[in-house]
């Protein structure tokens, strides 16, 4: 079930992401933009209820974003549509990996529509974004708890053809998915990537 609060459409079951999403969208977006070279394109995920992918529509020509979570991934659309971003925002029922598959939801907090997971095999769409075939990508900007690097390593392609910005979130969650500490950071590095910010517990990377 959603509901709508203050002009968002939220999954009922949410009470922990609503407030921080909603607090920290425009002040991580003003931080991360200075690193971005161009506004054609940006690659995000998760997309969540559509607040940051959104808010992004305003600054670039093109998002592109995934949410494999079903209610979630309603409230997203509804939210588009809504904020008038829908001409900007593509937005797919499915989840970034290393290779194109299938995966499956894993609600890790009930009550907080922001910590859900992926897990390979199952009944939803996983995809790599070299698999989007972009004309153009200025940044991809990941917080998927914890399967970042598959995500990075779907996008070996695109990283090197357009050297974008990237901002990953690395705050341990990949130790789930069996990754040892600062495995992102160590595989950015192998394609010339150096960290020159950060937004919380995102870091900012750009190519040397």
């Amino acid at each position: 079930m959603i509901t709508c609060i203050e002009g968002w459409w939220w999954p009922e079951s949410d009470v922990r992401a609503r407030p921080v999403i909603t607090g920290d969208c425009e002040e991580a977006i003003k931080a991360l933009l200075p690193h971005i070279r161009g506004r054609s394109c940006i690659v995000q995920a998760g997309g969540n209820v559509g607040v940051y992918p959104i808010a992004l529509a305003r600054h670039f020509d093109r998002v592109v974003t995934v949410e494999p979570d079903p209610e979630n991934y309603a409230c997203l659309w509804r939210n588009a549509l809504a904020h008038d971003a829908a001409v900007r925002l593509e937005a797919r029922h499915a989840a970034f990996g290393e290779r194109d598959g299938t995966c499956r939801v894993v609600e890790v907090e009930p009550n907080n529509c922001g910590a859900h997971r992926v897990e390979p095999d199952g009944g939803l769409v996983m995809l790599s974004i070299d698999s989007l075939l972009l004309e153009a990508c200025d940044a991809i900007w990941l917080d998927v708890e914890g399967y970042e690097l598959p995500a990075l390593k779907g996008a070996v392609k695109t990283i090197e053809r357009f050297g974008p910005a990237i901002c990953i979130e690395d705050k341990g969650l990949d130790k789930a998915y069996g990754a040892p500490p600062g495995a992102s950071v160590n595989w950015l590095g192998q394609f010339g990537y150096r960290q020159v910010g950060k937004i919380g517990r995102d870091k900012i990377f750009v190519r040397n």
